[in-house]
């Protein structure tokens, strides 16, 4: 079935066939190697225009190509839908990318909140700061050792 209407001599189509025969395509339009269109950027004239929206309205949607069209959009062919993921393959997944399941704090993080509450004094520089950060910075790194 032709989406256009089946009249082969309608106006439209003999517009066009005159358009072609006056404007023939050369041997460098037929040949575009990565050469970017000679109309980029140039809107088409009124005339182009006045044929494309022609063109466009002799077009015939029936019921059966909506519903074809429709069908060839539902579920996985919609390159919107995500299927929902089982809970085996995101726990699987987790541990590949965890490498193992662990709590989000261990119970040594929660009986020693060391790096908050204990105070440390650098032996080099005398600086007074927190445990994690002065082991950072100072201590075998610290920049006064001598």
């Amino acid at each position: 079935m032709s989406i256009y209407t089946p009249d082969v001599e309608d106006d439209i189509f003999i517009e066009m066939r005159l358009w072609m025969k006056e404007n023939p395509l050369t041997e460098n339009d037929i040949q575009c190697d990565k050469i970017p269109a000679w109309n980029k950027g140039i809107p088409n004239s009124p005339e182009t225009r006045r044929l494309c929206g022609i063109a466009a309205k002799k077009k015939v949607f029936t019921d059966e190509m909506r519903e074809n069209y429709r069908q060839s959009k539902l579920g996985d062919k919609n390159p919107n839908y995500k299927k929902p993921m089982p809970e085996e393959q995101k726990e699987k997944l987790r541990l590949q990318m965890t490498g193992k399941k662990l709590p989000l704090h261990s119970d040594w993080h929660k009986k020693n909140d060391h790096h908050t509450k204990h105070m440390m004094v650098c032996p080099h520089c005398n600086k007074i700061g927190k445990g994690m950060v002065m082991q950072r910075w100072h201590f075998d790194n610290c920049n006064r050792k001598s």
